[in-house]
C-alpha cells in the first residue's frame, strides 16, 4: 500500500474486518463460515501468532461470538500491519488474514510482491491504467487483478500460480486439459 493512501485504506479495511459476520453457514446474514478443519484453523492462527511474535501489529480482528466461538473450525478475520521482514509476508496463508505493507513507490511495491517463492495471485487498485499494465507485466504471479479482489472472478479462467504456488498446471479453462495430457516425443529415421 503506497504510504500516501495507507491510513485511509487501513481504516476502511479495519472497519470491514471488524464487521464480518463469522458463523455457521445456516445462520442468518453469514459472511464467512468455518475453514476446512481444525488443522487449518490451527495453521492459520499459528501464522498470525508468529507474525505478532515477530513484531507485526494486529490492526483489526473479528471477535468470534455465538456458535463460532464455541466449537468448529472458525478463524478470526485479521488485518495485520507487516514488514517484509515478517515471515507472513512471504507465506501463503489460506485463511482470512490480510498483511498490509506500506511502500514508498510503485517499484518498491512490485519488488515486495515478487519477494516470495510463491506466486498465486496479486492485485493492484489504481486509477492509472499505465501503472496497472506495468504492474501486470512485472508481477510474477499466475493471476493478476486490476481494481478487483484476487478471487471470485476466475471461475472460467485458468487458475493457478507461478513458482511454489500450485502444481505448475492451471486448474480451470482450456489449458487445464494439459494436466490430463501425457505427451510423448518420438523421433524416427527410416533410412
Amino acid at each position: 500500500m503506497q504510504r500516501e493512501v495507507a491510513a485511509e485504506v487501513r481504516e476502511r479495511l479495519a472497519d470491514y474486518v471488524r464487521g464480518i459476520n463469522v458463523a455457521p453457514g445456516t445462520a442468518e446474514g453469514v459472511a464467512m463460515g468455518p475453514v476446512v478443519d481444525e488443522g487449518a484453523q490451527q495453521e492459520i492462527r499459528g501464522h498470525v501468532e508468529r507474525a505478532v511474535a515477530e513484531g507485526a501489529t494486529v490492526v483489526a480482528r473479528t471477535e468470534l461470538t455465538g456458535a463460532a466461538a464455541e466449537a468448529g473450525a472458525f478463524v478470526e478475520p485479521t488485518l495485520l500491519d507487516v514488514t517484509r521482514e515478517h515471515n507472513i509476508w512471504r507465506t501463503e496463508v489460506f485463511g482470512p488474514v490480510v498483511g498490509m505493507l506500506e511502500v514508498d513507490s510503485f517499484g518498491e511495491a512490485v519488488e515486495a510482491v515478487n519477494d516470495s517463492s510463491y506466486g498465486l495471485s496479486a492485485a493492484i487498485f489504481t486509477k492509472n491504467l499505465g501503472s496497472a499494465m506495468q504492474f501486470v507485466a512485472q508481477i510474477d504471479t499466475g493471476q493478476v487483478s486490476v481494481n478487483q479482489p484476487t478471487s471470485g472472478w476466475d471461475i472460467h479462467h485458468p487458475f493457478g500460480g507461478f513458482k511454489d504456488s500450485g502444481s505448475g498446471y492451471k486448474e480451470q479453462g482450456e489449458v487445464a486439459l494439459e494436466f490430463y495430457t501425457r505427451t510423448k516425443a518420438v523421433a524416427i529415421r527410416t533410412h
